[in-house]
Formats: C-alpha cells, structure tokens, sequence
C-alpha cells in the first residue's frame, strides 16, 4: 500500500509551481499525496486528479490581502479541513506556509503522525500594514513555538534556513524553488514562432518579468527605464495590487509588451524568449532580506542573465555564480546603465553561460527532488 502524504495549502493550486514539483515528486517516487487547499475565490474545481495528485479544494470565500479581518475565514477553512483528515490515514502531515502550520501540527498530534513545515518565506514579516500588530507579534510566538516542536522543517534558501535555526528550527533542509531543466527546452521553431506572436525585435536587448506586481519590485521604474532606452525590449505580465498602474504605463508604449496574466506553464517559453530575466527588491525589509526567488533559477534553467537588486539571497547567489548584476539602488539611471552593459555581447554572453552551467550543476529540480525523497524517506522510518 502507498504511503500517504497530506499537505496543506492557503491557495487555490494553479498550480503552485513549488508545491506542484514537490508532489509530483513524491508521486514519481511511489507516495500518494492529497492536497487540502484554500480555495478563497471559489473558482475552481473542488475535487480533481493533476498529474496524479489528489486536489482537494475547501471553498471559504474570502480574498488575499484582507488583513487582520482574514482570521476568521481561516478558521473556518482550518475547521473544515480538519473534519475531513480522518479518513485520510496519512503518515506525514506538510504544511505549506505558516497560515496552515497551527492546522499541520494538531492534525499531526491527533493522528501521531510527523509534520513538515514548508516554510515558503519569512511570513510574518510578509504582513501588511492592515495586520494589527498584535496579531503579527502572535503570529511570531506562535510560530517560535511551533517550529520548534515540529519533525522537520524545510525551506527555499540557506539565509531564511539559518534565520529559523535562530528562531528555534532543531532539524532543517533547503529545498530550493530550483526548475525541471527539462521544462525550458524548446526547439529553434518553437521559439521563432514564440517571437513572431509577441512580435519581438531581433536586434533589441529584451528583458522579462513575469511575477507579482508589488511595489518592493521597482516595476515602475523598471517600465520609466525601457522607455528611456529605445534599445531595450521588455515583455511583462502578471498580476497583483499594481495591476493597473502598470496596464496604464505601458499602454501605447512600443518597445513594451504587456501580456497579462502568466500561466506557469507558459513561464519558460517567456524565459526563453529574453535575454535578461528582471528581479528587482528595492528595500532591505520584510521577506526581501532572504529572497530566492522562482525567477532566479527559472533564468538558470534557461540560461540568462540575472538583474537584480542587491538584496537576499537572490544577490548572492548572482554574485557567486557571476550570473547577472545586482543594483544597489533600483533607479532609472542604474537600470540604464545596467541594460548599456548587458548590451555588450562578450558580457550577457558570459552571464548566460554561467547561469546555465550553475542551473546544470547545482540547482536544478533533479538536486532538489533528490534532497526531498531523502528526507522524506529518513522520516517515513
């Protein structure tokens, strides 16, 4: 009989490209894993098989970013999932984020059963300004209590995993947000056809961004930037609170091309088609501070340039890889002058080259899988 895995997700799964690897993962290597998730929008299907993955969706409506007033539709998607658990007979408990890690822990101690805590960032330091600070400076006791007293603890980088070590964490992994090299490997045809529909110069430095749209990131100033330049392509798309301050600049602008919202499987062909993929963190504050970000190692997966801001784990990474530039200041004029180096063909040259040697020696999904099935394996003895 398979062994069982529930994991515990506060999204709807899209899917989530970090969760989606993991238990794809863990099926390939024999496991059954059923996803309990949050479906706050109420939008998708409450129950179906993705890539041999049981869903289940918790309908509780609510929305992101509602602040302190979230607490209690968390409740009730904690108490619905709870009620449903017992049938499950799992023999590991994996809570993603620390908004389902309270649930993670007494569904563990009910069954007696070990937890995993997949610590996806620093979340209280995610919180916006419409938390009370109370319920921040609960949520860090809580948190300090729980990370303690749980199995293992696995999170995206060496900087946040030695934060929580100070928070308490006994037993820690990374298991970074590394890529399915596999996944960003396109033929010369399908990458011209690409180009062809997005109607993407030849002779232009093209630059990509593909994410949320918040204000931490420099988008603005990245948009003021390429219209300064006319040498400087940018595709962009996602979505996020500045969704229409970022449709209102670029609307009419030429050498920009916007695509909206971005499914994941889509990522890697818009990856392929840049020259430069754009990272950018413009304070040292909240979750910045330990950043590694999908888009880092979807750049290496494909082999392109990084650029960046001098922040996180991101920064650090990109220096000791030589990968890409990282930017004290996120500003018009050192973006202008980042894109002039990038333009010079010996130099992104070698960027992309070492992007794509450290995506094939270190971080790649077949190192992080490995990490993953090893842990699991010591736990499930």
């Amino acid at each position: 009989m398979k062994k069982k895995i529930l994991m515990l997700l506060p999204n709807g799964f899209d899917p989530d490209p970090r969760v989606h690897n993991e238990a794809v993962s863990l099926v390939d290597a024999g496991y059954s894993v059923t996803i309990f998730c949050w479906d706050r929008e109420v939008k998708y299907r409450e129950r179906e098989v993705i890539d041999g993955i049981q869903v289940e969706r918790i309908s509780v409506r609510s929305s992101y970013g509602r602040g302190s007033s979230q607490l209690r539709y968390l409740w009730k998607f904690w108490k619905e999932a709870y009620k449903r658990v017992s049938a499950l007979e799992p023999v590991v408990i994996h809570a993603h984020d620390f908004n389902t890690l309270p649930l993670g822990y007494w569904i563990g101690r009910k069954l007696n059963v070990p937890v995993i805590f997949d610590a996806h960032e620093s979340y209280y330091e995610m919180l916006k300004d419409n938390v009370h600070p109370l319920i921040k400076w609960g949520i860090a006791k809580a948190e300090r209590f729980l990370v303690k007293r749980i199995d293992l603890l696995i999170t995206v980088g060496s900087i946040l995993e030695e934060e929580y070590k100070r928070r308490g964490a006994k037993r820690t992994r990374v298991i970074g947000n590394w890529k399915r090299l596999e996944s960003f490997r396109f033929s010369d045809v399908q990458i011209n056809t690409a180009r062809k529909e997005l109607d993407i110069p030849e002779d232009k430095l093209v630059i990509s961004y593909v994410g949320y749209f918040l204000p931490s990131r420099g988008l603005l100033t990245l948009i003021e930037a390429v219209c300064l330049d006319r040498e400087a392509f940018l595709l962009i798309g996602g979505k996020g609170v500045l969704v229409d301050e970022i449709s209102a600049a670029v609307k009419g602008k030429e050498n920009i091309r916007y695509i909206g919202y971005t499914p994941p499987d889509r990522v890697p062909m818009i990856t392929m088609l840049s020259d430069v993929v754009y990272y950018g963190l413009e304070y040292n504050t909240g979750n910045n501070q330990y950043s590694a970000p999908n888009k880092l190692f979807e750049a290496m997966a494909a082999g392109r340039a990084i650029l960046t801001g001098n922040l996180g784990e991101i920064a650090k990474i990109v220096k000791e890889e030589k990968c890409g530039i990282s930017l004290n200041e996120i500003t018009r004029v050192s973006l202008l002058g980042a894109f002039k180096i990038l333009r010079e063909e010996p130099v992104v040259t070698q960027y992309k080259d070492n992007a794509l040697m450290a995506g094939k020696n270190k971080y790649n999904w077949l190192n992080a899988e490995k990490a993953l099935l090893d842990v699991y394996g010591e736990i499930c003895r």
